[in-house]
């Protein structure tokens, strides 16, 4: 389970005082919530949320000016496992996904009301994106919960920690 089922099943140690503060961000100031909702923190609905692109995303699909440049909700459940970001991968952390969000993105006609410019201090958006990690399963705790010695699987779990390891030097 993750850091914040456990939190939300009374396990109060199980995320820090500033995922507790993100939280409280995600569903009030920040307003993630309006379409990041639910077990799944997603609504499965499309939005335009001020990408910087040239595809015009559901609305081109659904030939319905409206959805230009919409896409798909994800869920934020292993968002941390899912880098780069936005349906174009044009973000590289979550830290840029929110100061995105803090801008309000680009004022396309088909962007809605809802998404405006937040305005979060550096400590708030810190705490955000620390929320936002603990919807992610530590994946060192679960291979070395269910790992069972074989060379192919010696193999895959030495690339998979190269690669965190790499992409943690990046940042």
């Amino acid at each position: 389970t993750t850091p914040f089922d456990r939190w939300v099943g009374g396990e109060e140690a199980a995320i820090s005082a500033a995922a507790k503060r993100g939280f409280a961000l995600l569903n009030g100031k920040a307003a993630c919530v309006a379409c990041h909702n639910g077990w799944r923190f997603t609504d499965d609905q499309f939005h335009d949320i001020g990408t910087t692109t040239t595809d015009q995303g559901r609305g081109k699909a659904a030939k319905d000016e409206s959805l230009n440049f919409a896409f798909k909700t994800p869920t934020l459940r292993a968002v941390a496992l899912r880098a780069p970001y936005m349906h174009n991968a044009s973000l590289a952390t979550l830290d840029e996904v929110v100061r995105h969000y803090q801008k309000g993105g680009v004022d396309h006609p088909s962007r809605p009301p809802l998404l405006l410019p937040i305005l979060l201090s550096d400590t708030e958006r810190h705490d955000l994106v620390v929320s936002m990690n603990t919807l992610t399963v530590n994946l060192h705790l679960l291979m070395i919960r269910f790992y069972r010695p074989t060379p192919e699987r010696h193999a895959i779990v030495i690339e998979i920690l190269a690669e965190e390891k790499f992409a943690l030097l990046q940042h």
